[in-house]
């Protein structure tokens, strides 16, 4: 009996531990998605074109990294190895990325399987976002994930009459 008690407890403790890609926000464009902070360069490339060196030093991130998509400039990210040891970069995670809306040319644009709304007040109602109004509006969503902040920032744009209109969008797990 005690044996079983120790095993059912094993299996909860070991459960309970892992991380999976549904607890990060997952940016979903068309046929395409990411999960910042849960997905690694390897994954990512197979949706993006970048170039990252070949090894990664332990506790790194490798910085405002130029991303394409289907030949178009797309925005910039930034991967972090999270471990102690150098490893390939296609190992590295991805922990943040930012860009513009209208690079996309997605008919949709989705975080976790809920299309954005181009307001930036409505989908702050509808994520319970911090709605800010200074220069113009952002939303900042955010929830805690294994000891990381996983915050997604819409901001409008601040040259447009409207500026309600989500213009930027940016993505950090840190």
């Amino acid at each position: 009996m005690k044996k079983i008690i120790c095993l059912l407890l094993c299996f909860v403790l070991l459960g309970c531990s892992s991380e999976k890609r549904e607890d990060y926000y997952i940016l979903s464009f068309d046929d395409y998605s990411v999960s910042v902070g849960y997905d690694n360069a390897e994954y990512t490339s197979l949706i993006f074109d970048y170039e990252l060196p070949e090894v990664i030093p332990g506790f790194e991130e490798i910085k405002d990294v130029d991303v394409s998509f289907l030949g178009k400039n797309f925005g910039i990210a930034s991967f972090i190895n999270e471990e102690n040891e150098e490893k390939e970069s296609s190992e590295a995670i991805i922990s943040s990325l930012s860009f513009y809306v209208k690079d996309i040319d997605a008919e949709s644009i989705k975080i976790n399987d809920i299309e954005l709304d181009e307001s930036i007040k409505k989908n702050c109602e509808t994520f319970n976002g911090s709605l800010i109004e200074k220069n113009g509006y952002a939303c900042v969503i955010e929830q805690e994930v294994n000891n990381k902040d996983d915050v997604i920032i819409l901001y409008g744009d601040i040259l447009n009459l409207v500026q309600d209109t989500v213009d930027r969008i940016e993505i950090r797990a840190k």
